[in-house]
């Protein structure tokens, strides 16, 4: 009997040792004031900053990136929206500018006649600080990398540092399909990778920093804690990436 229970109790330290070390973090959930505080070389803490988002854009309790980042000092100035706009269901070739209804902050968008659109110096001129928290489909012809691209050129020729907050590559990763032809690159194919890239979201950044800028940007990447690159992104999605994309199975069409 006391075999048995010691036996038991050792497996459940075993389990419980096991599930801390595999504890999953997203980039959002590693966010700290300090760590922002030694991108930007603030001391106090605050910084102006430009949020690159949608509704992709929370942690694992649904706790959205803008509020995330107000906790760590930083003073959104503007939200800036991909494709489909702030809240993933636009279809139309235009997306609009409006007001966040919970913060009041600005939102700016960054795709109109069916294209991408580059942040204006006005904007930029009024933050200290680029953030990129968007979830993707780990296909290249999904624009929201192309926006990742197109954000971190700008940033890169204004000299404003630039973070990635990591997310799991929901198809894991192995890289399937042909290359980009030189002149054929274009919003839905904006860089020379596989149509199935099978790099997470920071990764892609380190990647165009290295590869495909002529100017790196000064790129920070908040890296995940417990990411299983086999299994991909095992967990519903707690919103929907896309009007085309609802769920995680419909990324295998």
């Amino acid at each position: 009997m006391i075999m048995s229970i010691i036996k038991l109790s050792l497996v459940s330290l075993f389990l419980s040792i096991n599930f801390f070390l595999n504890s999953f973090y997203l980039g959002v959930e590693n966010l700290s004031a300090p760590l922002i505080n030694k991108i930007v070389l603030s001391p106090s803490g605050s910084c102006k900053t430009g949020l690159i988002t949608n509704q992709t854009g929370v942690d694992q309790k649904d706790r959205r990136t803008v509020e995330v980042l107000g906790s760590c000092g930083c003073d959104v100035r503007y939200i800036f929206v991909p494709e489909h706009g702030m809240c993933g269901v636009a279809a139309e070739r235009d997306v609009h500018d409006s007001v966040d209804e919970i913060t009041h902050i600005p939102i700016v968008s960054l795709y109109g006649n069916g294209t991408g659109k580059m942040i204006s110096i006005d904007h930029l001129n009024k933050i200290d600080l680029l953030v990129f928290d968007i979830q993707d489909s780990g296909m290249r012809h999904y624009t929201y990398i192309s926006t990742l691209l197109n954000t971190m050129k700008i940033a890169a020729e204004h000299k404003k540092p630039y973070v990635v907050l990591d997310r799991p590559n929901p198809l894991g990763g192995l890289m399937q399909g042909p290359l980009v032809e030189d002149d054929l690159v274009s919003f839905i194919s904006i860089a020379s990778i596989p149509v199935r890239h099978g790099m997470t979201i920071g990764e892609l950044a380190w990647y165009f920093n290295t590869y495909v800028l002529d100017n790196p940007v000064l790129l920070h990447v908040v890296t995940m804690r417990g990411y299983n690159r086999i299994s991909g992104y095992s967990s519903p999605f707690l919103h929907q990436l896309s009007p085309n994309l609802q769920s995680l199975q419909s990324l295998y069409g």
